[in-house]
């Protein structure tokens, strides 16, 4: 029986949903995680040495157990693009400056 090649996904170009998951024992390598995983979003997380990967569906039970993987929640705000985030990040720290200089914080 001949797979099914799955469309590759990159972090810095899909908008869809994202299901993260804790990799609990080993590092991101094909092997370690289900087929689709989301191509550079891999992350380091201060609870699980081995980082967060994430997809663009959830995992069933069997995968999850199987491949030893946890769900972590994604905050839906906290999902953009690295380039909106970097806008976002200039701003704040620009705001934080002014209330400084100004008194303000």
């Amino acid at each position: 029986m001949r797979e099914t090649l799955l469309p590759m996904l990159y972090d810095d170009t899909y908008a869809g949903e994202r299901y993260r998951y804790a990799l609990r024992l080993r590092p991101l390598t094909t092997s370690h995680v289900p087929r689709g995983w989301i191509v550079g979003s891999d992350r380091p997380h201060e609870a699980y040495p081995c980082g967060t990967v994430d997809f663009p569906r959830q995992l069933t039970t069997a995968e999850i157990e199987g491949y030893e993987l946890v769900p972590v929640p994604v905050a839906p705000d906290l999902q953009c693009e690295r380039r909106d985030c970097t806008q976002i990040a200039r701003v704040l720290r620009s705001w934080g400056a002014y209330c400084r200089l100004h008194g303000g914080g």
